[in-house]
């Protein structure tokens, strides 16, 4: 069995077959899972350096039915404040009573860091580690929830020739690099419109199509992936002028008719939180091609199975 969930591109097809198995079987049983007690005993760590809403409590609440004990770690109330390093943190976890350890951090590479750190401090433990988000590298559970809703929408639940494409920030979006990565792995065309400023050539090198215009880009599409454009890790000089990006980027009903798009078919996904009217029109948000939703509900069951997936069999 694996040891860590650090990026989509350790997934293949027979692995992500085994969790999208495993989340169907989770809801389908969702209202005796607290009684069968599948992780008991079990202490997971939640190392949350940045701040989260869907994620976070979606690891709470899969931990809290599978049976396992959940400890939210606060980093402003640690000693990270007195200067203690993140190697000086890995080393104290490593010598702990945990399981596996979630982390989320602005740093890239962090999740993998934290899972050499505990392998180098104690061997004998085998603490997993799970990546909910690193800097703008990865984000691979948001990716699987992303791929489950999407074949959970589909009639032959595959996405082998699928168009699915990708709107927004992509350069500083890890929610984008591992969609295009298990996407492309499991045989779906993707596709990213962005303005210039936010995509680069090392998306054409991950196997995506760029278009910076959206009506002409969205043409033929069957999925659509919206980004949120995040302030926070935009530079200052970058100089996003949102008047103009909503102008020409957000999704709203008219754009899609204008590519010709069926809105009985075509399906919009968005990671959360969405700005609105920013990135997709209000209207568009619960409407009937809006799979936002299922995603934060299949959020649940994609992190209950990566849970048991690691930890079930220890």
């Amino acid at each position: 069995m694996p040891k860590h969930f650090l990026s989509t591109k350790d997934l293949n097809p027979d692995i992500v077959d085994q969790l999208l198995s495993k989340a169907n079987w989770l809801k389908s049983n969702k209202d005796s899972l607290t009684d069968l007690g599948l992780l008991k005993g079990k202490i997971l760590l939640n190392l949350f350096y940045e701040s989260s809403t869907r994620t976070r409590l979606s690891f709470e609440i899969a931990a809290k039915l599978l049976g396992a004990d959940f400890i939210n770690f606060n980093p402003d109330l640690s000693s990270l404040a007195k200067g203690e390093s993140f190697e000086d943190t890995a080393y104290t976890l490593s010598q702990l009573e945990i399981d596996l350890a979630i982390i989320r951090h602005s740093e890239g590479g962090a999740a993998q860091k934290l899972a050499y750190y505990l392998n180098q401090y104690n061997q004998e433990k085998n603490i997993s580690v799970i990546n909910a988000g690193d800097g703008i590298s990865e984000h691979p559970t948001q990716a699987l929830l992303d791929f489950y809703t999407i074949v959970s929408n589909c009639p032959n639940s595959s996405v082998k020739g699928k168009q699915i494409v990708i709107i927004g920030d992509c350069l500083h979006s890890r929610v984008a690099r591992s969609n295009i990565y298990l996407l492309k792995s499991l045989g779906a065309k993707v596709k990213c419109i962005a303005p210039e400023s936010m995509i680069s050539a090392e998306f054409v090198e991950m196997g995506a199509e760029l278009d910076h215009d959206l009506i002409n880009g969205l043409k033929n599409a069957d999925f659509i992936i919206v980004l949120r454009i995040q302030k926070e890790r935009l530079k200052q000089e970058f100089n996003l002028d949102l008047e103009t990006y909503k102008q020409d980027f957000c999704v709203t009903e008219e754009k899609l008719k204008k590519a010709n798009l069926n809105l009985n078919f075509v399906k919009l996904l968005h990671p959360g939180p969405v700005n609105r009217n920013i990135e997709i029109s209000e209207n568009l948000i619960n409407h009937p091609i809006s799979l936002i939703n299922q995603q934060v509900n299949n959020g649940v069951f994609i992190r209950m199975a990566v849970l048991w997936y690691l930890l079930g069999h220890k």
